[in-house]
């Protein structure tokens, strides 16, 4: 018997409540798509739409998760998530507060950082960090 290495059908009335779930989906799978949609907030679930709000102060992770290919992994992730076809709106908040799109990093802050993972697994990236005195964003 073969099993499915999927994640587990989410019902979309659970979406909101199992969205720290989906976050460590993403991040397994695209670390920093991953960390940038952590820091937005769910705005609305509907049967079809889900809605995401950045605040302005996140206008960089903002730009990148609207990138159309960007887009397309989340809603395809979406799809594997729920079992349903999902659009996504994302749109970037210049009321919201800071403090509010904190929430979901505190929900995640137990997985383990995969770009730290992947350093250990590849010491060539350490030392290239090291030679050109860089960081990870």
């Amino acid at each position: 018997m073969q099993e499915n290495a999927s994640a587990p059908i989410v019902p979309i009335e659970d979406l909101g409540d199992r969205w720290p779930d989906f976050l460590e989906l993403l991040l397994r799978e695209h670390p920093n798509l991953g960390s940038f949609l952590s820091l937005a907030s769910i705005g609305s679930i509907s049967s079809d739409l889900v809605k995401l709000k950045f605040c302005a102060d996140y206008r960089f992770q903002y730009m990148e998760v609207s990138k159309k290919q960007n887009r397309k992994e989340i809603i395809r992730l979406l799809q594997q998530f729920t079992g349903h076809q999902l659009d996504l709106e994302i749109i970037l908040d210049l009321n919201a507060a800071k403090q509010e799109n904190t929430n979901y990093i505190k929900q995640i802050a137990n997985i383990p950082s995969t770009i730290d993972d992947q350093i250990e697994k590849e010491p060539i990236i350490k030392t290239i960090l090291e030679i050109f005195d860089g960081e990870i964003l």
